[in-house]
């Protein structure tokens, strides 16, 4: 049997290892220290106050716009009108162009027209005019009933209106040689008819009449302005359709 003396020296061994274990473990505790917890960041997101929420959502694609209305000056469709008139009237056949193209000699028509007409309206009136008169022909014969000596487009007689072609520098050559002057000299005629020197403004129907003669009885005044009429009203249509596009 073991003695009490050796007993109490394995008590004391024992105790010694557990003292010397727990020695132990401190120290790898000490060594080795627990890792921490990481810090929390706070993310501020700072969003101003005249910001609306709209704003936050990217805008959608803008849908594509059509091509906007091009808008044409009624001088432009007034000449637009009348050459696409003219081009549909005047005989294929006709070559007296004043040495232009066919093109070019109705456009210079229209133009002129437009240019130096005090309307619209009066423009397409005068085209209506010239196609009773000449049918758009430069050089044209004079009707049955018309003065041999009138010329050109609107059928002038120089020698009768000298006071107004000859200050524009319009001879009788002109009115049967030059598109422009022999345009021109017509519309100045006509314009001596409607707004006489001594005051006043005829009608187009009372300038018509004086430009006709004041000799032609009543039927034949009443068929030409008919006939100038019937191309006006049509210009004037075609006038207003040129300008809804």
């Amino acid at each position: 049997m073991e003695n009490s003396q050796d007993r109490a020296c394995k008590t004391l061994l024992v105790l010694v290892a557990i003292v010397l274990l727990g020695i132990g473990m401190g120290v790898v505790y000490l060594c080795n220290p627990r890792p921490t917890e990481p810090s929390k960041v706070e993310l501020k997101v700072e969003v101003k106050d005249k910001i609306a929420s709209s704003d936050l959502i990217p805008p959608s694609p803008k849908p594509e716009e059509g091509k906007k209305k091009l808008v044409v000056s009624d001088d432009v469709a007034a000449q637009q009108v009348i050459a696409n008139h003219i081009e549909g009237f005047l005989l294929k056949s006709y070559k007296g162009f004043g040495g232009k193209s066919r093109s070019e000699y109705i456009n210079v028509i229209a133009e002129t027209l437009v240019e130096y007409s005090k309307t619209t309206e009066e423009a397409f009136w005068l085209c209506g005019m010239m196609q009773t008169e000449s049918s758009y022909r430069l050089v044209a014969r004079p009707g049955k009933s018309t003065n041999s000596s009138a010329r050109g487009f609107l059928q002038v007689i120089a020698r009768y209106h000298g006071d107004v072609l000859n200050p524009a520098g319009i001879s009788k050559v002109d009115l049967e040689t030059d598109i422009e002057k022999s345009v021109l000299g017509g519309i100045l005629v006509f314009h001596k008819y409607r707004y006489p020197k001594r005051g006043g403004k005829r009608t187009i129907a009372e300038a018509t009449r004086c430009y006709r003669s004041k000799s032609a009885s009543e039927f034949e005044q009443r068929r030409y302005y008919n006939a100038a009429d019937q191309v006006f009203q049509k210009l004037m249509k075609d006038f207003k359709e040129v300008k809804k596009k």
